[in-house]
């Protein structure tokens, strides 16, 4: 008989450790393409799905809640974002599986939210495996150039 594992910390509502040492190994791999050197994986398991690039774990989502944060670093983030005054214009800079870009999406849903990725096959990524909206604002482009042209941004997230 066979374990189950729990790869979500029941207290917490966050990733276990275990999951996040062991993300490029379990579940089931469901997408994998080689550019430039660098590799991408979509895995799964279960309710979870995530993205890593050349086997580090770069963003997760639970399917069933796509803009829960499951990160503890996230959730102190999303501490801080709530004390703010709520943002009108977004501009992330990396888009990776999208979990901040789903939360932002959610959170503050009148929010014009901007997401720069500089690899197109993460873009591609996201929107065939991680995206829930399909009228999204996602440039392909160099954060730095966006950075110089851009204006009245409430909030830059990298």
């Amino acid at each position: 008989m066979t374990e189950k594992i729990n790869y979500i910390n029941s207290l917490t509502g966050l990733l276990s450790d275990q999951f996040i040492e062991n993300s490029h190994s379990i579940g089931q791999l469901i997408y994998w393409h080689k550019c430039s050197g660098d590799h991408i994986q979509v895995r799964e398991h279960e309710q979870l799905r995530w993205l890593l690039i050349n086997d580090t774990l770069q963003s997760v989502i639970d399917l069933n809640n796509p803009d829960l944060l499951l990160f503890p670093h996230l959730l102190y983030l999303d501490k801080h974002w709530q004390a703010l005054k709520p943002p009108q214009k977004v501009l992330e800079l990396g888009l990776g599986g999208g979990a901040i870009r789903n939360y932002l999406q959610h959170k503050y849903p009148k929010a014009q939210i901007t997401s720069v990725e500089k690899n197109a096959d993460i873009i591609d990524c996201y929107t065939q495996f991680f995206s829930s909206n399909k009228n999204e604002q996602l440039l392909c482009a160099d954060a730095q150039q966006i950075l110089e042209s851009v204006q009245n941004i409430d909030w830059i997230i990298l």
